[in-house]
């Protein structure tokens, strides 16, 4: 599940996009009768599939925002990937979301011309509040599934020590370590969307 600096395999085509092709290469074509009836039953299904993308990005707004209006589960990296947008300067942008019980870590990650950066991670709370509870900034920090794990870890022990004393903290350093690696694991290797199935009652619940 490691991505290699150069590989793009991680950005999202929606099938928005992928219709969207569909429609300017065949728009105003002379189509055969097979080419048409292709055609409508790939567009069907990719309107279906618009319809799931959108929906998933709607249960997810309920954890993080600034994900955009499509959102999907990538099973090969078992996490949910928010748009991608692309700069003028040719870099692209898109933000990964792992959830564990009580925590959402939105990991916002760049893509240059030869290698891929870890621009920032967030923590927020799974309450109903979408409270932003940490955030970490980098600057030229490349990208790798390890260092991203090993920085969600010192974020969520940063997290959990800021809210005790300093003779707690001597006292309780190693406890702190160890629920905090529970917390980071379960977000990477517990299946994503048998999290959000778990944790939706819940958040539904809360809403009403």
């Amino acid at each position: 599940m490691n991505i290699t600096p150069s590989s793009q395999a991680l950005v999202p085509a929606s099938a928005s996009d992928i219709e969207r092709m569909l429609e300017l290469q065949f728009q105003g074509e002379s189509l055969s009768a097979a080419d048409a009836r292709a055609l409508s039953v790939v567009q069907q299904a990719l309107a279906r599939q618009q319809e799931e993308e959108r929906k998933l990005a709607v249960l997810l707004s309920l954890y993080v925002p600034n994900l955009g209006v499509t959102a999907q589960y990538r099973s090969d990296l078992n996490l949910f990937t928010g748009e991608a947008y692309t700069s003028l300067a040719g870099n692209t942008y898109l933000s990964a979301l792992r959830l564990a019980p009580g925590i959402a870590i939105k990991s916002d990650i760049g893509f240059g011309w030869a290698r891929m950066f870890l621009n920032g991670i967030s923590l927020y709370s799974t309450d109903g509040r979408r409270k932003l509870l940490a955030r970490r900034n980098f600057h030229c920090f490349f990208y790798s599934e390890e260092a991203e794990r090993e920085e969600c870890l010192h974020l969520v022990v940063k997290v959990i020590l800021d809210m005790l004393s300093e003779e707690e903290k001597r006292h309780s350093r190693d406890e702190v370590m160890r629920l905090a690696a529970s917390i980071v694991d379960s977000a990477f290797n517990r299946h994503q969307l048998e999290t959000l199935a778990k944790n939706l009652p819940r958040q539904l619940i809360s809403e009403k």
